[in-house]
C-alpha cells in the first residue's frame, strides 16, 4: 500500500497536537499529504432557542474552528510543509485543511474513506466522548488502517515495530497495510502469544513474506500465565518497542459492536501506539 493522504481530525486540544506531530513526521518520511479536518457540530434547528443563546453557540463554534485551524497551520509551518489545496502529483509532503459541518457518524465515513491512514487519539477513561467517537468511526466505518496514539507525548512512533501475530486473516491484513511503515522501522518483531493451534502462517512464514518486501524481522514467543494483552505489553516495554501492529476483532450484538478482549484492552487501556485494521 502506498500512503499519500493521512487524515487527522483536529480540535484545539493537546492530544490533537500530538497526533498532528506524528502525522507530519510520517508525511515527511513517506512523501504524503496530511489532511486536517475540523468537524463542526450542526446546530439543531428543530428546537427554538433564545436568540442570545443561539448567537453564543454560534460564536463558540466559530472560535473552536478558528483555534483548530490555527493549531494545524502552526504545526504544519514548524515542519515546513507547504499548503496544498489539491493534489500536486509527485511525492512532496504537504498539508491541507478542511472544515465540515455535521455529526461525526455521517461525516467521518466520507472523509475517512478518502484517506490512506487515519490518525486519532486514544480516549481517556473518564470522559473522552469525542475521542471515543473518532476511534469507533475510524475503525468501523472507514475501511482504512487507523493509528491510535496515547494522549501523552512519547518517543517517536515506528522506530521499533511489534506485530501481534495470531495467524489470523485480520492480523495478516494489518501487516500488509503496515508495510510502508515497516520499511521505515529500524526493527520489526513478531510477538506470538497464543498457544492455540490455528490454521494460518507461522511467524517464519510471515518473515519470508516480508523478506520479499526487503524487510527483516525477528520473533519473540511470549510465555507465561498472564493474559495475552498483558504479555504483549510486557514485551513491548521490555524490548523498547514503540508501535504495535494488530488486527481488530469484533462481533455485532444487534446494533452494538463488541470488540474482542485483546482489541478492547489495547484500544481503551494500553498506553501503546497502535496500528490497527478492522
Amino acid at each position: 500500500m502506498t500512503v499519500r493522504n493521512i487524515l487527522v481530525p483536529v480540535a484545539d486540544r493537546p492530544e490533537c497536537a500530538i497526533a498532528l506531530n506524528t502525522a507530519f513526521r510520517l508525511a515527511q518520511s513517506l512523501g504524503a499529504n496530511v489532511t486536517g479536518c475540523h468537524i463542526r457540530p450542526q446546530t439543531d434547528m428543530t428546537v427554538e432557542l433564545p436568540k442570545d443563546l443561539v448567537r453564543e453557540q454560534s460564536e463558540t463554534l466559530e472560535a473552536n474552528a478558528l483555534s483548530a485551524a490555527k493549531l494545524f497551520e502552526t504545526l504544519a509551518a514548524e515542519f515546513n510543509l507547504p499548503k496544498a489545496d489539491k493534489p500536486r502529483g509527485g511525492t512532496e509532503a504537504s498539508a491541507s485543511w478542511k472544515e465540515m459541518v455535521g455529526d461525526i457518524p455521517h461525516i467521518f465515513p466520507i472523509i475517512g474513506r478518502t484517506a490512506d491512514l487515519v490518525i486519532v487519539s486514544r480516549p481517556t477513561k473518564k470522559g473522552g466522548r469525542l475521542a471515543r467517537q473518532f476511534v469507533t468511526e475510524a475503525m468501523l466505518n472507514t475501511g482504512r488502517p487507523v493509528l491510535i496514539l496515547p494522549q501523552k507525548k512519547g518517543p517517536v512512533v515506528g522506530q521499533n515495530v511489534a506485530i501481534a501475530w495470531d495467524r489470523g486473516a485480520e492480523a495478516a491484513r494489518a501487516v500488509k497495510l503496515a508495510i510502508p511503515f515497516l520499511h521505515q522501522a529500524k526493527t520489526v518483531t513478531f510477538l506470538e502469544a497464543s498457544s492455540e493451534i490455528k490454521l494460518g502462517p507461522k511467524p517464519r512464514d510471515m518473515a519470508q513474506y516480508l523478506g520479499w518486501h526487503g524487510i527483516k524481522t525477528n520473533t519473540i514467543r511470549l510465555k507465561g500465565d498472564d493474559a495475552p494483552e498483558e504479555l504483549i505489553e510486557k514485551a513491548m516495554a521490555g524490548h523498547g518497542l514503540d508501535l504495535l501492529v494488530m488486527g481488530a476483532y469484533s462481533r455485532s450484538r444487534l446494533t452494538e459492536i463488541i470488540f474482542g478482549g485483546v482489541t478492547r484492552h489495547m484500544i481503551n487501556d494500553a498506553q501503546i501506539p497502535l496500528f490497527v485494521m478492522h
